[in-house]
């Protein structure tokens, strides 16, 4: 078959002619926008650091809020960054908390000094929309903030504060010129066409594409293409092909006749949908109405190019894969091959996801496609990303089966731009997506790096956690399609399993779901809880029976007596209500006593019993309750002699309005 390529003098995916960091020109704002809004430099090599500072939980539990670089009274440090560098991310899933400073250089007075909500709201100026927004529960902006020294950026009076400050640090001789309000006007020329640049439709190049038909169980190899150049765009359609068998074509692309594929993928996971077509688009994927499923990665090569696609459905597939070419102009040393690492596994606990791994080759991490499952729902999503490079390493900790890495998030919703478990509607943003949220436990997402990428000289380690410590169970699906630039070959994380095997594993069943006014699920409380000793989580209950609403509970473990676990109850109108709860019973659980906006509870709660079971309905009394939250204080008032610890399970609560 012959492969058609179109060539062009310069590649229409860079949106603006951008030179490298590490060139002799000064970096700025104006330089660095160019590198937001523009892929063609992610494959050349780079000569800087990338530093994720989170608020992640520092003893390797699902505490990740509220935990700073510092804190001197009312006011916490977010991170204090030396240069020369510029902060290219910051994202938090709650910033109505506090009020942002933020400090360049020597200079005592803060060059961002607003409410954090303000700040990423979208509608202040310069940090405005698109490249800051709020999206599904995040709150985040792409708005760098150069320094030459020194930024050290604070929040006053923040309340359980989620929060990551992603930042880049270039060699010492780097020329930086400093953020400054109001813009400079070669920064504001750079910062509008940003805007524009994420906010108009991305080009499509018009090629004309191969169509092969591939027979049931066989690959079908398009001719080498030899020579030097860089694919711009990747276009491939199979409109005849259902969702789920877009699943088991699998897509191969090998450069310079490396011994493995550098890009072995299935189809739908690569082009950023594992649960088949949908339409979106974005700055390095997309998929159009038509059914072309579009990659706008650089895809360089000094030698050779192979693609080709096996069809692992029980019936011929049509095929059509287009590519559009830049000729020529490779260097080894400086350009990159593209590598895209298919991964998928059953979670076991104590163990991660593992997106890549690789060693003895320098290269850039830029993004994942990520397909997670469970018919236990989705307390999964707890899970933090971790990343290592070079020298670093992950960190023991005392919580058993996890790490502390050294970028190291807080949960993985958060990673995808997101928070609170995906709330809101689904989209697909330039770098980011959910594509699909099913409460029964699927999630489909993908995030792309730019600047933020983590970049590596020797050796790099990606992976994700499931659940607050890879406690997740039991066994949810997860897939990832990881993308990275290399100057290696690709080293697979596990070999790709045959194509007619690549289905997903598990149909969402029904779980029992409380419903009606006043019910309040104990697990969307945890994010707010806060304990005086121990750890709260979110806890899959699916291991046991139905018993539990949602399948999953908050989960308070590792307290003593007198300890006190409180989350917030929030009712619309004030009155006099019935509390009513669904609690945990099991060997090594605690006596408790309840309090409700100051008002006791009931008596004490022996949570004992010989096997996990839900205690089902228990009334604790009733209180009189003013509208908005009032504090639910759990307190733990010991244990029975047969039990083994003072473990807490809340299921739910149930407002009963009198």
């Amino acid at each position: 078959m012959t492969l058609r390529s179109i060539f062009t003098i310069a590649s229409v995916v860079a949106l603006c002619a951008c030179a490298s960091l590490a060139s002799a020109a000064p970096v700025s704002v104006a330089s660095l926008l160019c590198q937001e809004t523009s892929l063609s430099t992610l494959s050349t090599a780079a000569d800087w650091t990338t530093r994720l500072d989170s608020s992640y939980d520092r003893t390797g539990g699902n505490g990740d809020f509220n935990n700073f670089v510092s804190a001197d009274g009312d006011t916490a440090t977010l991170a204090d960054l030396q240069g020369p560098g510029a902060v290219v991310r910051i994202w938090s899933a709650n910033p109505k908390s506090g009020h942002i400073r933020i400090y360049i250089d020597d200079n005592p007075a803060p060059v961002v000094d607003m409410p954090f909500d303000q700040m990423l709201a979208g509608r202040t100026d310069p940090f405005l929309s698109p490249l800051t927004q709020v999206t599904m529960g995040g709150h985040w902006t792409y708005l760098p903030i150069s320094y030459a020294k020194r930024c050290r950026i604070t929040v006053e009076r923040p309340d359980a504060l989620y929060y990551h400050v992603t930042s880049v640090r270039f060699p010492n001789d780097a020329v930086v010129r400093s953020f400054a309000l109001p813009l400079a006007d070669d920064d504001r020329a750079a910062l509008n066409g940003a805007i524009k640049a994420w906010t108009a439709p991305y080009a499509n190049l018009p090629v004309a594409p191969d169509v092969v038909s591939v027979r049931p169980g066989s690959r079908a190899s398009f001719r080498e293409v030899k020579g030097t150049g860089k694919i711009d765009q990747l276009i491939v359609a199979a409109p005849d092909t259902p969702d789920l068998e877009l699943r088991r074509l699998v897509i191969r692309i090998t450069f310079d006749h490396h011994r493995i594929p550098d890009i072995e993928a299935p189809l739908a996971d690569f082009f950023g949908n594992a649960y088949g077509h949908k339409t979106f688009d974005s700055l390095a994927l997309a998929q159009t109405p038509a059914g072309e499923m579009i990659c706008r990665l650089p895809m360089p090569f000094g030698k050779s190019v192979q693609i080709s696609v096996e069809n692992g459905n029980g019936r011929p597939v049509t095929v059509s894969v287009a590519t559009h070419f830049t000729p020529g102009g490779f260097k080894r040393g400086r350009d990159l091959y593209l590598h895209a690492d298919f991964h998928q596994d059953l979670t076991t606990r104590g163990k991660p996801h593992v997106w890549m791994a690789t060693s003895g080759q320098t290269g850039r991490f830029v993004g994942v496609v990520q397909a997670m499952e469970s018919p236990y729902g989705i307390g999964y999503l707890e899970g933090d990303e971790q990343i290592r490079v070079d020298d670093e390493q992950f960190a023991a900790c005392k919580t058993p089966g996890t790490v502390i890495a050294p970028w190291n998030g807080t949960g993985t919703e958060d990673y995808f731009n997101s928070g609170w478990y995906f709330a809101g509607t689904l989209l697909a943003a330039p770098l980011h997506g959910c594509l699909k949220k099913d409460e029964a436990g699927q999630i489909d997402a993908f995030r792309f790096l730019l600047l933020d990428a983590p970049v590596f000289q020797h050796s790099i380690d990606a992976q994700i956690e499931h659940g607050g410590e890879n406690d997740f169970a039991p066994k949810a699906y997860y897939s990832s399609v990881a993308f990275w630039y290399g100057s290696g070959e690709r080293t697979p994380v596990a070999p790709m399993p045959p194509a007619s095997t690549l289905a997903l594993p598990f149909s969402p069943v029904p779980r029992l779901t409380l419903q009606g006014p006043g019910v309040i699920e104990g697990e969307s409380l945890v994010r707010l809880a806060k304990a005086t000793e121990g750890s709260v989580s979110m806890q899959t209950m699916g291991g046991y029976d139905d018993s539990w609403s949602r399948g999953t509970q908050l989960f308070w473990k590792n307290g003593v007596a007198e300890d006190t676990l409180i989350v917030p109850i929030n009712v619309a109108n004030a009155g006099r209500y019935e509390v009513i709860a669904y609690l945990t019973k099991a060997d090594d659980y605690g006596m408790f006593t309840f309090s409700l906006a100051d008002q006791q509870l009931g008596g004490a709660f022996d949570a004992y019993n010989d096997r996990v079971v839900n205690s089902g309905p228990i009334s604790l009394g009733t209180v009189a309750l003013p509208p908005g939250p009032s504090p639910f204080v759990v307190t733990i008032a010991g244990k029975n002699p047969a039990s083994r610890a003072t473990f807490f399970g809340l299921d739910a609560i149930v407002l009963k309005p009198l």
